[in-house]
């Protein structure tokens, strides 16, 4: 059986059928959840937003939204005397949520920012669900105050969901499709295709959520360990600032070429996602 399974890839395996039952609610119909044919749609689709020439563009939108992180870790340390302890978690997931909604969305945090609570709320209420061991399966059917809260969420995200793709319909307009190169503008294009087994809102909403939860997640949890390995490492550290501040020296803004000769930031990065 181990031969046998080692001939196979694991898109050929799949993901699991628990996945997609029990992560429903969170996940939708998204990547992270189907199989087959309709993976490889939903990968069709939305593959090409992420090319480095889409990637590249993307650069700017990133400083605007890392920029206000910044300044309120300086504002803090100033009315601290320079000196205080700052818990991250939460400053670098709004951070990244709003990288998520610039970038790929078209829109700001403070216009996302209902779904990425409500995103969060609901990935609570469903690991609470989650132990009861053996009775999970049962346990999410009964009308408790629990199901009634997570059920809720999952119509509320869905129709603000649902309210930005067509916000994003409206605003670009069919004369503006050939130009527009936004994810969202992709995952509503690829609704409409034959790819897909389920309704084009169900697509939609399943592709936004994997974005949108997975996504800034794990964006926010990347950043959190580099800063936590270059606080581990504080030769490293400064180290990497030299380096930051002789790259960056007389730069309004930061390309590509820039980023390329950051080489102890770009070699320190891949720990973090070890």
């Amino acid at each position: 059986m181990v031969k046998d399974i080692d001939h196979w890839t694991p898109s050929e395996l799949g993901k699991p059928n628990y996945l997609k039952k029990t992560r429903k609610a969170l996940l939708g119909g998204g990547l992270l959840t189907v199989n087959g044919d309709e993976w490889a749609y939903q990968r069709k689709t939305m593959a090409p937003e992420f090319f480095m020439d889409k990637i590249k563009g993307m650069i700017q939108l990133i400083e605007d939204a890392t920029a206000p992180l910044l300044e309120a870790w300086e504002n803090i340390l100033d009315s601290a005397g320079g000196s205080t302890e700052i818990v991250v978690d939460d400053y670098l997931r709004n951070m990244s949520a709003d990288v998520i909604a610039r970038a790929c969305f078209g829109s700001s945090f403070a216009k996302g920012e209902e779904i990425f609570c409500m995103l969060r709320k609901l990935q609570k209420a469903i690991s609470q669900q989650d132990a009861f061991v053996g009775l999970s399966a049962l346990w999410k059917h009964l009308p408790t105050k629990s199901n009634r809260e997570i059920r809720n969420l999952v119509e509320k995200v869905r129709l603000l969901i649902l309210e930005l793709a067509k916000a994003n319909v409206n605003e670009n307009g069919a004369e503006n499709a050939a130009t527009h190169n936004g994810l969202l503008r992709a995952i509503v294009n690829g609704a409409h295709g034959a790819g897909h087994g389920g309704t084009a809102e169900d697509f939609i909403v399943g592709n936004c959520k994997t974005i949108y939860f997975a996504g800034h997640e794990t964006t926010a949890v990347t950043a959190i360990w580099c800063l936590m390995l270059l606080a581990k490492h504080p030769e490293w550290q400064e180290r990497a600032r030299i380096e930051a501040l002789e790259v960056c020296h007389g730069r309004s803004t930061l390309d590509v070429d820039a980023l390329h000769r950051l080489k102890i930031v770009s070699a320190f990065c891949p720990s973090s996602y070890n």
